[in-house]
């Protein structure tokens, strides 16, 4: 799309109102300077017609992580403009403008401030474990594929590999009760891997595993079934150790019972007994 004349003397217009910011990051992680990276690429790629929604996209797109708080608004909208006043001048009777790409960057950035990246925030608040406060046994988790995914946010099933394990030991070392105040916020062990995957392909995933969806800022649905498998037993065992859980609870509101032993690590009775156990 080419920029109208009306548009190039909008580095006069007056700046987008911005929402309140969190506090930008002392330094920014290597995950963030890879998106941000590929973002600046994926606009100097840009072919001649597509540029300016390249531009809009990718604003938007890093826009997000300002939002969270990965990045400051700063440092986000300099790469971004340098990305664009690189952009070729495929018209020269309009050429592209710096104050045009400071308007179209700060725009799109404060638009997608307003939505921060769930993923980085799942990183701030170390959330995502559903079920992770329920006395009941939880399901396990199936996405098949409908449609093909070749890259990054393009809404897909995305993963913090090994965080089961991570607040499993956590859990064991802090005991159960601090869910009570909610997730614990602690440095999960990896960075995010948003799966890719072609029509078909089935993701088996642990019920405790850090994950959420990645937003969808590419041009086409994506589309996929997600199963939540369980044992057929799952309502009865579940039952029995809720009413467990809650005569020890009643009994000593610490969460031990009179033998001492924690009620996280009371074993699970019936044929799920098996359940977190590796090895």
């Amino acid at each position: 799309m080419i920029p109208q004349e009306t548009n190039l003397s909008s580095d006069r217009s007056a700046p987008p109102a911005l929402p309140d910011l969190p506090e930008p990051p002392a330094e920014l992680t290597p995950y963030i300077i890879d998106l941000v990276r590929r973002g600046v690429d994926d606009i100097g790629r840009a072919p001649d017609g597509a540029q300016e929604d390249t531009l809009n996209a990718t604003a938007f797109r890093i826009g997000r992580l300002v939002g969270a708080g990965a990045i400051g608004l700063e440092d986000a909208c300099r790469s971004l403009e340098d990305a664009g006043l690189a952009m070729h001048s495929y018209d020269a009777r309009r050429p592209w403008t710096a104050g045009y790409i400071r308007y179209k960057v700060r725009r799109s950035v404060s638009q997608g401030a307003a939505k921060p990246d769930p993923i980085y925030a799942i990183q701030q608040r170390g959330a995502g474990i559903q079920y992770a406060n329920m006395p009941t046994v939880p399901p396990s988790g199936a996405v098949v594929l409908l449609s093909q995914l070749t890259g990054d946010y393009g809404g897909n099933f995305t993963v913090w590999p090994g965080s089961h394990i991570f607040f499993e030991n956590h859990f064991k070392e802090h005991g159960h009760e601090i869910l009570g105040e909610g997730m614990p916020k602690v440095d999960l062990p990896n960075e995010p891997v948003q799966i890719t995957g072609e029509p078909g392909d089935a993701i088996l995933t642990h019920h405790q595993i850090v994950h959420t969806a990645a937003p969808n800022t590419s041009s086409h649905i994506r589309y996929a079934t997600i199963f939540r498998l369980r044992h057929k037993d799952c309502d009865e065992i579940g039952t029995r150790r809720l009413h467990r859980y809650m005569a020890q609870m009643a009994r000593h509101p610490g969460g031990a019972d009179r033998t001492g032993s924690s009620t996280a690590e009371a074993p699970i009775p019936g044929p799920l007994a098996h359940i977190g156990k590796r090895g």
